[in-house]
C-alpha cells in the first residue's frame, strides 16, 4: 500500500491520521507497535493528525528501524547483516507545520492482571457483548507479564 500510494494511483494524500507512544519537540513522531505503511503517508499527506495512545509507553522511542528502500526498478536489498543493524530511524521526522492537531483517547481501561480472567473472556460470550472489557483484560496481562521481562 505505501508503494502504491507513492505511485499516486490512490491520488493525493490530503490527511495522515498516525498513532504515537509520543512527540518530540522537533515535530517528530515516537510510532506505536502497530506502524504499518505510516512513515511514507507522512511525508506525502498535507497535514497530519498524531492519536497520542498513552497506553503505549514514550519508552519505546528506540524500538523501531524505519527504512524506507527506494521504488522499483531502483530497489537494492537491505543491508542488514547481523542482528545489531539497523538502517532506518527510530522515529518519523516530519515538517512540523503538517502537524494540524493531536488528541489523546479519553477511554480508560482497568487491568486485570490475572490469567484465569483473561481465559475466561476466550471462552465465554463475553467477547460478542463486550469487546473492549475483554481487550482491556488481555491488555493488562500483557502490561504485567511485559513489566516482568524487559529491563528498564
Amino acid at each position: 500500500m505505501p508503494q502504491v500510494t507513492r505511485y499516486g494511483f490512490l491520488g493525493k494524500v490530503d490527511v495522515a491520521v498516525v498513532e504515537a507512544a509520543d512527540l518530540t519537540a522537533g515535530g517528530s513522531i515516537v510510532l506505536t507497535s502497530g506502524f504499518g505503511g505510516a512513515p511514507p503517508f507522512c511525508n506525502l499527506a498535507d497535514r497530519v493528525i498524531i492519536e497520542l495512545n498513552r497506553h503505549h509507553p514514550a519508552t519505546m522511542l528506540g524500538l523501531h528501524d524505519i527504512y524506507e528502500p527506494a521504488d522499483p526498478p531502483y530497489r537494492k536489498q537491505i543491508p542488514i547483516y547481523t542482528p545489531s543493524d539497523r538502517r532506518g530511524s527510530p522515529i518519523i521526522t516530519i515538517d512540523p507545520h503538517k502537524i494540524v492537531g493531536w488528541w489523546k483517547p479519553t477511554w480508560r481501561t482497568k487491568p486485570v492482571a490475572s490469567a484465569k480472567a483473561a481465559r475466561s473472556c476466550r471462552f465465554n460470550r463475553e467477547w460478542a457483548t463486550s469487546p473492549t472489557r475483554c481487550s482491556a483484560r488481555w491488555a493488562g496481562i500483557r502490561e504485567s507479564r511485559r513489566s516482568k521481562c524487559i529491563p528498564r
